[in-house]
């Protein structure tokens, strides 16, 4: 009677661990959870520049533009204000669209225009959120940003 007790014990904290171990932000992105949303994704760089970009896939594509809303100014004069209504109008021009693959959680983006550069990321769930991460030693960048749904 003490061996099956032992034994139930020991299966029964197997089948706790195993549970456990899965949550751990490592479960598969498919296309179809980036397809779902439509994604801002915030860069702060190191110079102190801020921008909010957008990011919307398809099954083979992804474009990425500008947030216009983010472009803001903190000067009261009509000058300023025309330099922001500008800047607006050259930003909602900026749009690109970079073919991708998918899988395993390694997304690989390709520039069709030049298909010799092809970027690298490991991507992860936080949450809603998904990171990307620029993959060691595969690419000219490093560092990560995020993406939030809209």
């Amino acid at each position: 009677m003490k061996k099956i007790a032992i034994n139930l014990i020991t299966l029964l904290l197997m089948v706790i661990a195993v549970g456990c171990g899965n949550g751990n932000g490592n479960e598969t992105i498919t296309k179809e959870d980036l397809q779902k949303n439509d994604w801002l994704i915030e860069i702060d760089d190191d110079d102190g520049e801020y921008a909010v970009m957008t990011a919307t896939f398809s099954e083979t594509n992804l474009t990425i533009g500008t947030d216009n809303s983010s472009l803001q100014s903190e000067e009261d004069d009509e000058l300023e204000e025309l330099g922001v209504a500008f800047d607006g109008v050259v930003w909602e021009e900026f749009e690109y669209t970079y073919n991708y693959t998918l899988e395993d959680n390694q997304l690989v983006m390709q520039d069709p225009e030049y298909e010799t550069e092809m970027s690298y990321f490991f991507l992860e769930r936080d949450g809603k959120n998904i990171i990307f991460t620029f993959i060691e030693g595969m690419n000219d960048e490093d560092g990560s940003f995020v993406l939030k749904p809209r």
